[in-house]
């Protein structure tokens, strides 16, 4: 079985250490506020989530492609970003990088967490009690937490872009590019429909707008861009 490394957990964020936050919870955009309700099962939106789920369940077929796909599920969000960003990231090599993207993920993380509470939302591999793919290969866990709208990583995946390009412009291209597909991967996995990343892409550019105003990250941006620039 693929376990998460140390490296991993941490930059997942899925130790016990509190979240660090640029934003408070009375400050931090809601996601019941800001996104629009998930499709319904029955109603006629919910069309293109199950297009999506079909094609998706089509291109995890592919062993070489499920072997990326789960490497990227067990792969810290720091490295996977550090092609796109054109430098090696982790929280010892880029430390002034780290912690500006780390707080801005918490935050997302804090949000993600309150708007799936919030909308409840079952998930494609349980709604049809198939396959998915996890670090494990395929499995069948069909406990539903209703935690599928938004989608946790494709708002942190946004939001890692969002932050990364405000450190280097000149490599927004890639870092959008490549988190379009860390969000489509999702889909791919059949963890989340089209509709919950689509979400997560409305609410990390929320988060982010406010995140950008506020002094603390503004600092902080100063010395990730001087630490980029002296690696570069």
């Amino acid at each position: 079985m693929t376990t998460l490394s140390a490296q991993a957990q941490e930059e997942n964020n899925k130790g016990d250490k509190p979240r660090e936050t640029y934003l408070t919870e009375a400050t931090r955009p809601r996601g019941s506020h800001i996104l629009p309700a998930p499709p319904s099962f029955t109603g006629e939106e919910f069309a293109n989530d199950l297009y999506y789920y079909q094609w998706g369940k089509a291109q995890r077929q592919d062993q070489h492609l499920r072997e990326e796909l789960i490497h990227t599920d067990t792969t810290g969000i720091f490295k996977l970003f550090s092609e796109a960003m054109g430098i090696k990231m982790s929280r010892k090599m880029t430390p002034e990088i780290y912690k500006l993207a780390r707080k801005a993920l918490d935050d997302a993380h804090e949000a993600v967490d309150v708007a799936q509470k919030h909308f409840n939302r079952t998930k494609p591999f349980v709604k049809f009690h198939e396959e998915s793919l996890k670090p494990e290969g395929y499995i069948h866990n069909f406990k539903d937490k209703g935690d599928s709208y938004p989608s946790g990583h494709a708002t942190r995946g946004w939001m890692m872009a969002f932050v990364l390009s405000n450190v280097a412009p000149e490599r927004t291209e890639p870092l959008m590019n490549y988190a379009r597909q860390f969000a489509l991967n999702r889909v791919i996995m059949g963890r989340h429909w089209k509709s919950d990343i689509d979400a997560g892409l409305m609410l990390a550019a929320a988060l982010f707008a406010d995140i950008s105003a506020c002094e603390a990250y503004q600092k902080q941006l100063i010395k990730a861009k001087a630490e980029y620039e002296s690696i570069r």
